[in-house]
This record gives C-alpha cells, sequence and structure tokens, in this order.
C-alpha cells in the first residue's frame, strides 16, 4: 500500500482554522446577526475574530458553551435551537479530521487512516 506524506502540522492547523471559519460563515443564526449588524457595524469582523477564538479553545473548553456564550454577549442573540450543539459538534468532528493521514489503496484511491490507536 503507497502512502502520501501526512501534511505538516502547520498545514492541519491552516485548514481547521479555516474550516472553523467556513463553518461559522455557514451558521445561519451567526449570517442572519452579522446580516443585521446585531453585533454592531463591525459584525463580520467580529465574525471573523468569532473563528479565531473558537480556534484557540482546543482542547481546553466546552465549544457550545463559547459558541452559545459569544453569540449573547457579542450579537445580543440568545440561540435557542440546537444549531450551537451542531456546529460544536462539526468544529469538534473538523479538529479530529485533521490529526488523520491519507493514504492511497492498491487502486489509487486515498483513503483516511486515522492515526489513534484501532
Amino acid at each position: 500500500m503507497a502512502s502520501t506524506s501526512a501534511p505538516s502540522p502547520a498545514t492541519c492547523q491552516t485548514n481547521f482554522e479555516q474550516s472553523v471559519a467556513i463553518t461559522l460563515h455557514l451558521w445561519p443564526a451567526l449570517t442572519l446577526a452579522v446580516q443585521n449588524n446585531w453585533g454592531g457595524p463591525d459584525s463580520s469582523d467580529k465574525r471573523d475574530w468569532f473563528a479565531g477564538a473558537i480556534v484557540d479553545l482546543f482542547p481546553d473548553e466546552d465549544v457550545e458553551a463559547v459558541l452559545l456564550q459569544v453569540m449573547l454577549d457579542e450579537f445580543e442573540v440568545n440561540v435557542d435551537d440546537d444549531s450551537a450543539f451542531e456546529v460544536a459538534e462539526q468544529v469538534v468532528r473538523l479538529r479530529g479530521e485533521g490529526r488523520e493521514e491519507p493514504e492511497v489503496d492498491e487502486d489509487g484511491f486515498t483513503t483516511v487512516v486515522s492515526r489513534k490507536k484501532r
């Protein structure tokens, strides 16, 4: 089985940061808050800051709790649906995916092999 080289830690971190930013941009509650300037005239900048703040949490904080708190503190939005949980779950999953190594099988298809013990 041929193996491609694993991405560097810096590449993994950059990919994770971009993935978190995209995830937050796609969150309807945050998108609505930014579009309506509920965080003030710099709502878009706050969203970008928010993505960086979420990235900096790992591995110490409860992502969902921080999402909910920032939405309330910075955008005056009380998210009472399950969307914050879904976004948090996505972010945690993305973090885990960034720690996996791609491999190419005998047919030339890329597969993902976890670094965790199986």
